[in-house]
């Protein structure tokens, strides 16, 4: 989408969260014209992290001047980050959601803690955003029916492959031989690879031996520790190959391993979560052009053009693995015929029309405005004027005024809160020096006095916490 929007005229900056709480270093480079920044950890660590990250996240989209801000998902760091920018700015704020991120999808996964904030943090984003993209059908059924997103806001925006058709022809095959192949994310052998291992034994079992009878997964993630373990208990280390792309010396692109393969599958159980999610692997899977093996399961039939385009497999309610593997077996081995391959070429054909070219670029660009329009004929916005200095400025004097009182009075340690709260009142000064000598402009964020709120509550909960643990020793 990206590059997309780059071949449109555009200026693309995408923020990435660090890597982990421990990388102070702000990392900037350039891919195809697409400009990507990485955003700083926090010492304070796993704690309070996540948190300031989501401000730091959405200090450095304001730092850009963005005409628009575009959130790729509505939870987690990026969750908080647009929710604060659409509450304080009057920059058009679209939200992208690609899986049910809330309660009854993702959210019951989470530690038990922070179910209810991701879930509010769906409901709470989705309705104040300017617009919706969704990678879906029935996630956009769901924004609309259930989270009350405005049916005229909500936008249809297909994931695209990760690879042409024409790349992969162009690309070596240096994978050998021909295999069965999974490629994409595997954030646990549970997480569906438990059912081609499966498949593999199962396949073994009964002498199908088409197609070198050899299975191999290509990808990153915790799952493929987990599935080489699970591929050694059912002893079929000499046709399971798995290769982790983490690896430098084992990198392999995309259109390298769909070169490689013979027959692509994509595992996928029947849940409430699959059913909403894009099934982004077997989009990437149709630049192939060879015979597709999937499950009938959320958008995949859309995908695959009901049948007409691979083979999907009737997965039903099943849950128990031997079944599963049992239906892609016999899905395998309707891929091995003649016939199968027809169903390829249809495949490469359809998914043409995913590519991201500038004629989706241009597309996206109109959703972008109509938020804008959207926004502007909002006269009675609450946020419009949000970045009133003055309003802001009282802001952080009585913010910072109670917070200093609070930490005096219940900290047991009451200069470093004092230190805490003059390092703040600082940090806000010298960014205000810097926007008048240096862009002569006087534009208060508020970023700053949520930070230095966090920084003192932080700071109080550190004291309270020594303080109860002295009383009980």
């Amino acid at each position: 989408m990206a590059k997309a929007l780059v071949e449109c005229g555009h200026d693309v900056t995408i923020l990435i969260p660090p890597k982990g709480y421990s990388e102070y270093k702000t990392s900037r480079y350039e891919v195809d014209g697409v400009k990507f920044k990485r955003v700083l950890g926090h010492w304070l660590g796993r704690i309070s992290g996540p948190s300031l990250s989501a401000i730091f996240l959405a200090e450095n989209a304001l730092a850009e001047r963005p005409d628009v801000i575009h959130v790729f998902r509505p939870a987690g760091r990026s969750g908080v980050a647009g929710i604060f920018l659409k509450k304080f700015t009057n920059i058009p704020v679209i939200v992208d959601v690609d899986e049910w991120e809330g309660s009854g999808g993702l959210a019951d996964l989470a530690w038990f803690i922070w179910r209810p904030f991701h879930d509010y943090q769906e409901r709470r984003l989705v309705a104040m955003a300017d617009a919706v993209t969704v990678s879906t059908q029935n996630l956009q059924k769901r924004m609309i029916d259930q989270l009350g997103a405005r049916r005229d806001g909500v936008y249809y925006v297909p994931e695209g492959p990760l690879v042409s058709p024409d790349e992969v022809e162009k690309a070596e095959d240096k994978l050998q031989p021909p295999a069965i192949t999974f490629l994409g994310y595997a954030p646990s052998v549970y997480h569906d690879l438990d059912i081609l291992s499966e498949t593999a034994s199962i396949m073994r079992r009964n002498g199908s031996n088409g197609h070198n009878g050899r299975f191999r997964v290509v990808g990153n993630g915790p799952g493929l520790d987990e599935l080489n373990k699970c591929v050694t208990e059912k002893g079929l280390q000499d046709i399971f190959q798995i290769v982790n792309n983490d690896d430098p010396n084992a990198k392999y692109s995309a259109a390298e391993v769909l070169a490689s393969a013979s027959i692509l599958v994509f595992p996928c159980r029947s849940n409430r979560i699959r059913e909403m999610k894009a099934a982004a692997p077997v989009i990437t899977y149709m630049s192939a052009g060879k015979p597709i093996v999937a499950g009938d399961v959320g958008p995949i039939p859309t995908y695959l053009e009901g049948g007409n385009a691979g083979i999907l497999v009737e997965v039903g309610e099943e849950d128990d693995v031997k079944a599963l593997g049992q239906l892609y077996a016999d899905g395998v081995r309707k891929a091995m015929t003649a016939g199968a391959y027809n169903l390829g070429l249809r495949a490469r054909e359809l998914v043409r029309s995913y590519i991201w070219t500038k004629e989706r670029g241009m597309k996206t660009v109109q959703i972008y405005r109509h938020a804008a329009e959207r926004l502007s004929k909002s006269s009675d916005s609450k946020y419009s004027n949000a970045f009133d200095a003055s309003r802001i400025a009282g802001f952080l004097v009585v913010a910072g005024v109670v917070a200093l009182l609070l930490a005096i009075g219940l900290s047991s340690r009451p200069f470093v809160s004092a230190m805490l709260v003059s390092v703040g009142v600082i940090l806000i000064l010298l960014r205000e020096y810097w926007e008048w000598r240096i862009k002569g402009e006087f534009a208060v964020h508020p970023t700053f006095a949520i930070l230095l709120i966090a920084l003192i509550l932080l700071h109080l909960i550190a004291d309270l916490l020594v303080a109860v643990l002295r009383l009980l020793s």
